[in-house]
């Protein structure tokens, strides 16, 4: 366990960087976001365009922030059910 630890403390674990795989259900998701972004961009003008990536920068940074919050508080549930096994 201590080594599970040292390597996430170390940043030799990072699971942001878990890859998709094609028959994951997200996955498909992600295929059909794609593609209706590429037809919403085909219709834009130059500026809609330059406010629709300002808008995805924004969107995938609260994503981030909010994707590190579940992590931390997946982890704190996991530690707290730990510690509940040993009372």
């Amino acid at each position: 366990m201590c080594e599970t630890i040292r390597k996430l403390y170390k940043g030799k674990i990072d699971p942001s960087e878990e890859q998709l795989k094609p028959d994951s259900a997200c996955y498909g998701f992600i295929e059909k976001m794609s593609t209706l972004e590429d037809k919403a961009k085909e219709s834009m003008t130059d500026e809609q365009h330059k406010i629709f990536e300002e808008y995805m920068t924004v969107r995938n940074e609260y994503g981030f922030m909010m994707n590190e919050e579940s992590f931390i508080q997946g982890y704190k549930l996991g530690a707290q059910m730990t510690l509940e096994t040993f009372k």
